[in-house]
């Protein structure tokens, strides 16, 4: 898990045992283990083949981490909103991750977009999506329907897969979930989310 406020990747073991995985101080250097830096880091993602990837917020970076805890910048580098491949690509703010089939959607939170990265090449577009005025949380259910958390407009919307046209998901009125970052799926297809400030936790059905 991202230790935001401490510059750190955490990782749990089954039996509950919290050690550092990656990082140490505020920076933004690559390397192994405590060698590496990050600035702020929120989201996380893994793909089908367990490569860990972060959302390293505060340096407007996606990092890659593997198993050993090797720690790669793949895209990005300063502030600021440009396609383009690897550190050619700039974010403003990335907070949320989900894995998709060979690519990485992410929630470039101030830029107000969903910006899709190839893994095969780092190549970092756009997505047009309506709806979204300041992505905070992404989640790919099993359907291939992508979720997005809305902090702007306190809704979860949902598009179809390769639809860039959304529909707002019925749920509670008021909500409040600054920085959602992770929508876990469950099981069943239910979505899972954190109404911050109205302390409760909502489940979205598929129905």
């Amino acid at each position: 898990m991202a230790d935001t406020g401490s510059h750190r990747i955490l990782k749990l073991t089954p039996a509950g045992a919290v050690s550092t995985f990656a990082g140490s101080t505020l920076g933004s250097a690559d390397g192994a283990g405590a060698s590496a830096q990050f600035n702020s880091p929120q989201g996380l993602a893994m793909d089908s083949s367990n490569n860990l990837y972060v959302a390293d917020t505060g340096n407007h970076r996606l990092r890659a981490l593997t198993q050993q805890g090797e720690v790669s910048t793949v895209a990005g580098s300063s502030s600021g909103l440009q396609d383009g491949e690897g550190a050619n690509a700039r974010f403003n703010g990335p907070v949320a991750l989900a894995a998709g089939e060979g690519s990485l959607l992410v929630a470039d939170r101030e830029n107000g977009r969903i910006r899709m990265v190839k893994t095969s090449n780092w190549a970092v577009s756009s997505l047009t999506l309506t709806l979204v005025a300041k992505p905070v949380g992404l989640a790919v259910d099993a359907r291939g329907v992508l979720l997005v958390a809305d902090e702007t407009r306190g809704a979860l919307v949902a598009f179809a897969k390769g639809a860039g046209e959304g529909t707002r998901v019925p749920g509670p009125d008021a909500l409040d979930f600054r920085d959602a970052l992770s929508l876990p799926v469950g099981p069943d297809n239910s979505v899972y989310l954190a109404d911050t400030r109205n302390d409760r936790i909502l489940r979205f059905r598929p129905n």
